[in-house]
């Protein structure tokens, strides 16, 4: 089962990664292969509880009766699993990468939890209300076997990394990024120069369902076991399909008529690339927007969701409502109607898929309480079906206790496979090997900035620079406070120690400390301030020949990690170690492909090369600053990973 998830993932995906850590888990010992005798093995979480909703202890699978499609089924296995409630932060472990945190989540002992965060709903008087109760379901209630994942809304399915540490989760909890509901990002702004600026409501439901969509089948992919997305919303409105606008405006709005590449057309603000947005994708997106059917949209979250196993538990700030009267008096039945059908579509995500809604109640902190207890045990049950008709239907699944024979709350459904998936699973393709751009992209999927203090060392030769940063929820460091850094092997061989004072306040410094003996593969770096002592272990590159590795400014001060704003301008600079003839500095996507954006080679030394760019020209997404240096026919390439956002 773990490899057939595994080939899914490596094949069908693209997920960020995350850095390295310290003392990394290990992923759980392989469960049965899914076929045997040309029978698929199915895993079903079951919850036999008692009349005041706890769970039965002590059944075997002897206790149980499985139906599939209304035909019994025979129980191979049966396990229960129970979750611890609390665990201290500094006993939370990250997995390595975001490989082994599916390796962990497709193990049955380990709970999953998705936070979707609407910012529609955590606005200022939403975080209000929820931020305390966040805090306590993330704090308090999630266990040492419990892997979480946190999203706004607005992100993609994409940017999920599961993890155990909360430190970046409750930054993002307590940061002010949500308290305005109509902020207008960049992605939505394109809409504003398309003259649509009423189709931006249609656009941001959009994307949540995007969000949601792939969330569902993600992690579906992972496990079979029941997986739970707690989405933090005021109601998952589900329009049908807009009627056409009369003009190509959108929104009422007359189009703006001018030169466009020479001639008289519909004229389209820049989308930020140096160049007029086309008429044909502002008209395009408006035919798209209003051709949706979220009616539809939702009806298929829901079918889906029921046959990937996953969960949702809607969580709604508003609390207990009023009847809403409107200023000529009386009860304002359009409000009160939107106001039932808000809190419908949120009962409607939980009861459909086997979750519990928290709405229409004050008590926010004991609704996010009971979604925790609502998984904190179960019954794993396994059985190979007796249906062998490979067609990739949905198959209904029933459990229940015995012996009265009563339905117990388990999983409902499961998608069979196709016989073009056995094959895929019978023979795997090799696996992926990560690319270079792909090892200088890892480090940005982690907010390792917001969590640690020591960020990033860069190998300088016969100097080892180290960046070092101050989390957002820790104080600035003063003027005049004295640093030591210490540089020590693995196997704790101390290779350097340098003390520096800082001469102005801030949250980041870079000091270097000359090294004895070259620096080793994996450094531990302690660092005291303020009489406090912090240590991290972080990765050293090999030692060049050509080039060292390069520092990293935003907006002129020193950074550990390129994760930056459209706003902002970087700066890369890499120490030259040895003669160079020739110097190349190019702009990359995410997939190594050269962009039309020109890079200048600058020398500010005569052992330093630099560049520097703006970044309002590049649209929101990754790249790659790449470095090629060359003498007597040799060459050597240095990348650094970009994040826009």
């Amino acid at each position: 089962m773990r490899q057939a998830l595994a080939v899914s993932i490596a094949t069908a995906l693209t997920l960020p990664l995350l850095a390295q850590q310290p003392e990394p888990q290990q992923p759980p010992q392989p469960r049965p292969p899914i076929f045997r005798g040309g029978a698929h093995y199915v895993r079903v979480d079951a919850y036999p509880v008692t009349k005041d909703g706890k769970i039965v202890e002590g059944l075997t699978r002897d206790d149980f009766e499985i139906y599939e499609d209304g035909k019994p089924q025979a129980i191979d296995s049966s396990e229960f699993v129970v979750f611890e409630t609390w665990t201290p932060e500094g006993e939370r472990k990250d997995p390595r990468n975001q490989q082994d945190a599916y390796d962990l989540a497709g193990d049955p002992k380990y709970r999953v939890f998705v936070l979707v965060l609407d910012p529609a709903a955590y606005d200022m008087e939403g975080r209000h209300y929820l931020r305390v109760p966040l805090h306590n379901f993330l704090e308090r209630n999630l266990g040492p076997r419990d892997l979480f994942g946190l999203l706004s809304a607005e992100q993609e399915w994409t940017d999920l990394v599961l993890g155990q540490t909360t430190t970046t989760a409750n930054t993002i909890i307590d940061s002010d990024h949500w308290l305005d509901p109509n902020r207008m990002t960049d992605k939505y702004w394109e809409y504003v120069e398309c003259g649509m600026e009423s189709m931006i409501g249609r656009k941001k439901l959009d994307d949540t369902y995007a969000l949601l969509e792939g969330l569902v089948k993600l992690l579906g992919l992972i496990r079979q076991e029941r997986k739970g997305i707690v989405f933090v919303s005021n109601g998952l409105a589900s329009p049908g399909i807009a009627s056409a606008q009369v003009n190509s405006g959108g929104g009422g709005e007359m189009p703006r008529i001018g030169v466009v590449n020479g001639r008289i057309g519909e004229l389209v603000r820049g989308d930020h690339v140096g160049g007029n947005r086309s008429a044909n994708f502002c008209n395009g997106e408006r035919l798209r927007l209003q051709a949706i059917d979220f009616g539809q949209r939702f009806r298929d979250l829901l079918k889906d969701a029921r046959a990937a196993n996953v969960a949702f538990y809607p969580v709604s700030p508003l609390g207990l409502q009023t009847m809403p009267f409107s200023k000529q008096g009386g009860i304002d039945m359009t409000a009160w109607h939107s106001q039932n059908r808000r809190m419908d579509s949120l009962k409607t995500l939980a009861s459909e898929t086997g979750g519990k809604a928290v709405v229409e109640t004050n008590d926010l902190a004991g609704g996010l309480k009971r979604i925790s207890a609502d998984m904190q045990a179960y019954y794993v049950l396994g059985y190979y079906t007796t249906n062998s008709t490979w067609d990739g239907r949905v198959r209904s699944i029933k459990v229940k206790l015995k012996p009265k024979g009563n339905t117990i709350r388990a999983r409902a459904q499961y998608r069979a496979p196709t016989l073009a998936e056995i094959a895929a699973i019978s023979n795997p393709p090799p696996a992926r090997v990560p690319t270079e751009e792909d090892k200088a992209l890892a480090a940005l999927a982690t907010e390792k900035t917001r969590a640690s203090f020591v960020s990033y060392a860069a190998n300088r030769g016969a100097e080892l620079a180290v960046v070092l940063n101050v989390p957002a929820r820790s104080t600035a460091w003063p003027a005049g406070t004295e640093i030591t850094v210490i540089a020590e092997t693995a196997d704790g061989v101390s290779v350097g120690m340098v003390r520096h004072v800082l001469k102005t306040a801030g949250r980041t410094a870079m000091v270097t400390l000359p090294l004895s003996g070259g620096a080793p593969a994996v450094t531990l770096i302690k660092v005291r301030a303020d009489g406090m002592v912090f240590t991290d272990r972080t990765a050293v590159a090999p030692t060049s020949v050509l080039a060292g590795d390069p520092i990293v400014y935003r907006n002129g001060g020193v950074v550990p990690l390129l994760v930056c704003a459209r706003a902002d301008a970087i700066r890369v600079e890499w120490p030259l170690l040895g003669q160079v003839e020739t110097k190349q500095v190019r702009l990359l996507d995410r997939r190594g492909q050269t962009m039309a954006i020109p890079m200048t080679v600058l020398e500010p030394g005569p052992s330093t090369v630099a560049t520097e760019l703006a970044l309002a020209p590049l649209a929101r997404g990754e790249y790659i600053v790449e470095l090629v240096v060359g003498h007597a026919g040799a060459s050597e390439r240095k990348l650094v990973g970009l994040r826009v956002e």
